[in-house]
């Protein structure tokens, strides 16, 4: 959402992905239903409470002779994923099979929609998201996603970018001692752009 100042990381990552679409024309595989992928778990012996990212569709994107499928997640399913608010996922993926004869031949749609929602259930605990969006508005990556942590590098210090600083409520605390987040960190538009030159460039190299 646009709050005055800035964009927040949803629509900055919707936006940077709008870009890469504009770019690239990349054909587009919409799930009947959203696939979700676990990201936290605070369940035990008397409850069941776990957090995931949700996903609607995918981007098969060619770039320097790779394929790849991108998608926007969004959180859901209660309190252990409100620390996170999205991501942008990546998979190299292959739109060709080998057949018995050896021969590359294309993947049927419907082949392609299931095999993307199996590597997609797969990305448990941001096992292939490029890029996250914590609550706060800040950026992430995991250690364990070597894109990932190339993209960090690549974005370096993005506070040129920040159209104004998250606020925190140092007074109140959530349940899992996070503390409260009273306005989020607000980006540039500008950002979009720098942003999807270097997912670009992660991608091609």
């Amino acid at each position: 959402m646009t709050r005055g100042k800035g964009i927040d990381i949803i629509e900055l990552f919707q936006k940077t992905y709008d870009l890469l679409v504009k770019r690239h024309s990349p054909s587009q595989v919409v799930f009947p239903s959203e696939v979700y992928v676990e990201i936290a778990d605070d369940s035990d012996w008397h409850r069941n409470r776990k957090g995931y990212m949700k996903y609607s569709s995918v981007g098969l994107f060619q770039l320097n002779g790779k394929n790849w499928a991108v998608t926007r997640g969004v959180n859901g399913g209660g309190y252990p994923a409100d620390a996170y608010r999205g991501d942008i996922l990546v998979l190299e993926f292959d739109l060709k099979r080998a057949s018995k004869d050896g021969r590359k031949i294309k993947k049927t749609p419907k082949t392609i929609e299931e095999e993307l929602k199996g590597e997609i259930e797969n990305s448990d605990y941001f096992r292939n998201s490029l890029i996250i969006g914590m609550y706060d508005g800040r950026l992430a990556s995991t250690r364990s996603n070597n894109r990932g942590m190339r993209l960090m590098e690549l974005l370096g210090d993005s506070s040129r970018f920040v159209a104004h600083e998250r606020e925190i409520r140092d007074d109140v605390i959530h349940l899992d001692l996070r503390h409260v987040v009273s306005s989020p960190t607000l980006y540039k538009l500008e950002f979009v752009g720098f942003l999807t030159d270097s997912i670009e460039k992660v991608l091609i190299d």
